[in-house]
């Protein structure tokens, strides 16, 4: 019995008719059906009933069909993996928070790109909240995450630390200071971001500590939208460092005592097989310093 003679019996089985099974599998319909007359003799039983030029798939070769198809689906699965673990060429998944999807994330690729040898591998980027992306790595949907803090069950480094920043409108009179303490600011109406983010999560701690809560005027899921609100002077916000902050209509605050930062990490799974692309692509990752921002 042979893995060509297993396939051979799964087309015919699926298609039930010898040219067209033959034509699917792109042998001569004589080859097709020595190899299944063989293997019926091996087996001892018939796995198919004959009537005529017609065949149908009898209950023998129903049950045997099953574990046919288990058994080509891990070796295709198996073949897979050894082809996926040795072949140098690979696109490699990649989520993480929109904050440091713009920036730090594309330098760190850049870098990694300075490398002749690496551009041949290619990068997929997803963007998510906290919570999703980690998510989207257990799951395996992807080969590796920027997140904030160290998710459970990973191997994880960090990478960038990332500082907040009140954002206020021009129009403000708050636009006049270039430093603020948290403490000033408690009573101020507040643009947040939704509570399933990590920078709410931070920004409560903060405020907490203070034994104060934050006086949320709005709610929004993106940083983008949330300047949107404060540039039309509807309130303050506190985000990290994006590209879109930095307009004529918003004045960016450094908060001092104490600054509000966090830690980045980039994760993955621990797995026990890993292609020579993810060891070149970690070997990289651990070798970067922390980057403050």
């Amino acid at each position: 019995m042979t893995l060509k003679s297993l396939r051979y019996f799964k087309a015919l089985a699926e298609i039930q008719h010898f040219n067209n099974a033959a034509l699917k599998i792109h042998v001569s319909q004589p080859s097709l059906s020595y190899t299944i007359i063989e293997l019926e003799k091996e087996l001892g039983v018939p796995l198919f009933d004959r009537k005529g030029k017609k065949i149908f798939l009898n209950s023998t070769g129903e049950t045997f069909l099953g574990y046919v198809n288990d058994a080509l689906s891990s070796i295709d699965d198996g073949i897979e993996k050894i082809i996926a673990v040795n072949n140098p060429k690979m696109i490699v998944n990649i989520a993480c928070l929109h904050s440091v999807s713009l920036v730090s994330v594309p330098k760190l690729i850049e870098k990694f790109y300075s490398d002749e040898n690496n551009k041949c591998i290619k990068f997929n980027f997803s963007e998510g909240l906290n919570e999703q992306i980690k998510e989207e790595l257990y799951n395996n949907k992807v080969d590796l995450i920027f997140c904030v803090g160290k998710p459970e069950n990973t191997i994880a480094f960090p990478v960038f630390e990332q500082k907040l920043y009140l954002v206020v409108s021009k129009e403000n009179p708050l636009s006049q200071k270039d430093e603020i303490s948290l403490s000033e600011i408690v009573n101020e109406p507040f643009v947040m971001i939704s509570k399933d983010s990590a920078i709410r999560v931070l920004i409560e701690k903060e405020f907490k500590a203070l034994k104060a809560v934050p006086n949320t005027i709005f709610e929004t899921s993106q940083c983008n939208a949330a300047l949107s609100y404060v540039s039309m002077n509807f309130g303050v916000s506190i985000i990290p460092s994006i590209p879109s902050m930095f307009r004529d209509d918003i004045k960016i605050i450094k908060i001092k005592n104490p600054e509000i930062k966090r830690m980045i990490y980039v994760a993955w799974l621990d797995k026990k097989q890993v292609s020579k692309t993810m060891e070149k692509i970690h070997k990289f990752i651990i070798e970067q310093a922390i980057v403050k921002e």
